[in-house]
């Protein structure tokens, strides 16, 4: 059986959506985590449920907004 479920991420600014990425229910959070981010530069606070939780993420996020 085809899986007919879908998932929505999105990233936010000032409580607006400013860009997301629709994918099937199955497939992981962390696959859409560094493009979410990518494209919401502008934010101050990174905000995420378990499904984001991984070494690398953390990583990267540190590495785009210069965190030691």
């Amino acid at each position: 059986m085809r899986d007919r479920t879908r998932k929505l991420s999105v990233g936010r600014r000032s409580g607006m959506a400013v860009y997301f990425e629709l994918s099937d229910g199955q497939v992981n959070d962390i696959g859409h985590a560094e493009s979410l981010i990518a494209n919401a530069r502008q934010a101050c606070l990174i905000c995420a449920d378990k499904g984001y939780d991984s070494e690398s993420l953390r990583d990267y996020i540190k590495r785009i907004f210069h965190v030691k």
